[in-house]
């Protein structure tokens, strides 16, 4: 579990994170003892690079949930993509929020994404964050790939853009509910995290 840059292990937002994985550790019979918390040593460069780091400390392939530490979603999603269908290589958790600030999905009558994009609303659905992949080999393949395109921020968005065009499938999943914890700041702010830990 990569923690973000500064946050430190044994904090606030790591007490947060265990609260969250909690559902996505009992769906996939995970001991949570057997969780290693890692701490990013630089500053953030995307969602992606954070995920591919971990996908390359295991070194196996292996099915993996990408979960941001500032959003949490009801447990149905974990529960969905533990029963994927073979065709798909992952899926998308999606929600109806407003504004522009997101990752946005495209779906066809089978809910599959046809297209998915950075901060440019195609449709009502918006990517909560979360994100399965049935395979970190072949995760890193498309991480590898999107790297080539950009020399900012690489998003989960563009990683699955890019399995998208090879004919990789997702499914989404729309949560029922999903709640923010805050932005960046307020997630390194210890007061506001132990009011979230209180509630």
């Amino acid at each position: 579990m990569i923690l973000p840059h500064g946050c430190g292990i044994n904090s606030p937002i790591q007490r947060l994170v265990s609260i969250q994985i909690a559902d996505a550790l009992e769906t996939f019979s995970i001991d949570y003892d057997s969780i290693q918390f890692i701490e990013e040593t630089n500053a953030p460069k995307g969602q992606a690079i954070s995920a591919g780091l971990a996908a390359k400390i295991r070194g196996t392939d292996y099915p993996f949930v990408i979960m941001p530490c500032d959003t949490a979603i009801d447990p149905s999603f974990f529960r969905a993509v533990s029963s994927l269908d073979n065709g798909f290589l992952g899926a998308v958790s999606t929600y109806k929020f407003s504004g522009d600030n997101w990752s946005f999905v495209k779906t066809d009558n089978k809910e599959r994404v046809t297209r998915i994009t950075e901060k440019v609303r195609i449709s009502e659905l918006c990517s909560t964050g979360y994100y399965y992949f049935k395979s970190a080999r072949k995760f890193l393949k498309y991480v590898n790939a999107a790297k080539r395109e950009t020399d900012g921020e690489l998003y989960v968005s563009n990683v699955i853009r890019k399995a998208i065009e090879s004919e990789e499938i997702f499914n989404v999943q729309m949560a029922k509910y999903s709640f923010e914890f805050g932005n960046n700041i307020s997630l390194h702010n210890t007061d506001y995290l132990s009011d979230i830990l209180s509630i």
